[in-house]
């Protein structure tokens, strides 16, 4: 009877330590920011310049619009 009190407890100690490490994997320190860039009517513009800044970190990312307005800036420091 005692040792499968130990068992149990082990086993609950074991499920409890996973889910955690699995939670503490899944932060991440990067963000991805996407949009659409309009004119005052709505309509899209193409070739837009977009231009992402992160002045603490001395960070600047420029990039061009698509033909449907949409752009998108990937692993942005969070």
């Amino acid at each position: 009877m005692k040792s499968l009190l130990t068992a149990k407890a082990i086993l609950l100690t074991s499920l409890f330590f996973l889910i955690h490490c699995y939670h503490a994997n899944s932060q991440v320190t990067t963000a991805t920011l996407s949009g659409i860039v309009r004119d005052s009517k709505g309509t899209a513009l193409t070739s837009a310049t977009v231009t992402v800044e992160y002045p603490d970190a001395g960070i600047s990312q420029t990039l061009i619009t698509k033909s449907d307005g949409r752009f998108t800036v990937s692993n942005l420091r969070v």
